[in-house]
């Protein structure tokens, strides 16, 4: 999960230094999957910890 929130950050960082609107766009879609699967990963491991 840290590799996840690791990966937001960067992608949200870059389509912010990027004057690129393709690469920005680009970057913004990257961010908002990694969110995406970060959201997925913690409700799987709360569902998980909360059966044992």
């Amino acid at each position: 999960m840290k590799r996840e929130e690791a990966s937001h950050r960067l992608y949200t960082i870059l389509s912010e230094l990027t004057e690129d609107e393709r690469l920005h766009t680009t970057f913004l879609a990257l961010a908002e999957e990694a969110k995406h699967k970060l959201r997925i990963e913690k409700e799987y491991d709360d569902l998980i910890s909360s059966d044992n």
